[in-house]
């Protein structure tokens, strides 16, 4: 049995952080979203403001998406994850993600986005492994983050489980 729980969501102090930028600054990090067709979720809002907060409003906001990194690491999760010890020593040895565990089957894994994305973007061949991230991918989606994966195409396997392979 896999299964793949969000523990640890981030909340992001919109008041606070809209309202201390532009007063030191004296511009907004969100302009940018604010004047945008593209509706995005206040994950990947967030992730498009950091980079216009850094770089100004000129930026692209799915090109920041889809290509940048920085961003990513300013967004933390946790997941717990009922799985097989070989499956959590594989993610704990293959990846940056921080591994908390009781006996190998259950475990609490967290990382900065960027983390997770690599972890997705760079699965192991083994099916329970690539359950778990796809399962992950699923919840990253549902939280508004599925651009960060648009540079990516999703190969199905004969198990029902999928890679993603870089579009290029």
């Amino acid at each position: 049995m896999t299964k793949v729980i969000p523990l640890l969501i981030p909340n992001i102090a919109w008041e606070t952080y809209l309202e201390a930028v532009l007063e030191y600054s004296g511009h907004s990090p969100t302009s940018n979203v604010d004047n945008s067709t593209i509706k995005l979720a206040d994950f990947a809002k967030y992730i498009v403001s950091l980079d216009e907060f850094q770089n100004g409003p000129e930026i692209d906001s799915l090109d920041t998406l889809r290509n940048k990194t920085i961003p990513l690491y300013h967004l933390f999760f946790s997941f717990l994850i009922i799985s097989s010890k070989a499956s959590i020593f594989n993610i704990m040895e293959s990846t940056d993600l921080s591994v908390v565990s009781k006996k190998g089957k259950i475990s609490v894994i967290s990382g900065t986005l960027f983390q997770w994305r690599n972890a997705i973007i760079n699965q192991s061949k083994s099916k329970e492994v690539r359950l778990i991230f796809n399962q992950c991918l699923s919840f990253f989606a549902k939280f508004g983050l599925g651009n960060i994966f648009d540079n990516y195409r999703k190969c199905v396997l004969k198990d029902d489980t999928f890679l993603l392979e870089y579009k290029g």
